[in-house]
């Protein structure tokens, strides 16, 4: 029965060293988190930088991203620009436009605002 002494300390030690790891855990988890975050983030940046710049080029963007984007928002900022001034831009004119109908017998073509078909 001497041995249910030591082992009554020893599992008092084991759990107290679980509750201390458990504490200390819990205090660096949002740390832990973040840093996992950003980690992945500098990955997807990194593998979509090249994809990105060929968009750009493809759609004639003239901004250029940095030459090494570290976060999403250095990555897609010229979209995001792009976008915001084509939210700026009207998409409409405010005065109606008149549509004048063929008169009977008046040929198609630019002087009535259509263009004749011609076959192939």
């Amino acid at each position: 029965m001497k041995n249910t002494g030591a082992l009554t300390i020893i599992s008092l030690l084991v759990a107290l060293v679980a509750i201390g790891h458990s504490v200390w855990l819990h205090t660096r988890v949002e740390t832990l988190a973040y840093e996992a975050v950003r980690k992945r983030e500098q990955e997807l940046v990194r593998d979509m930088t090249p994809t990105m710049q060929r968009v750009y080029e493809g759609f004639g963007v003239k901004e250029r991203i940095p030459e090494n984007p570290s976060t999403l928002q250095e990555l897609f900022a010229p979209i995001s620009r792009m976008s915001e001034s084509l939210r700026n831009t009207p998409t409409f004119s405010a005065e109606p436009k008149t549509v004048r109908p063929r008169q009977t017998g008046e040929p198609d073509g630019p002087a009535n605002g259509s263009q004749p078909i011609r076959p192939e």
